[in-house]
């Protein structure tokens, strides 16, 4: 038999009382998107910046 200490006893209510409360969607997809987004963005600006660059006849 093993025997806890207080402080494990505390922190695994304190964990479990965590997992239970947790947002049952997280906001990982979210973050992706954004990401995602800001690449687009990037290589948009970075192809209008190449035709204008062209067109000044560079």
């Amino acid at each position: 038999m093993v025997v806890k200490s207080d402080a494990m006893i505390q922190y695994e209510k304190s964990a479990g009382e965590l997992m239970k409360n947790r947002p049952k969607h997280s906001n990982h997809d979210i973050m992706h998107l954004e990401v995602r987004n800001l690449v687009v963005i990037a290589a948009g600006l970075f192809f209008v910046l190449v035709v204008a660059a062209t067109m000044m006849g560079y």
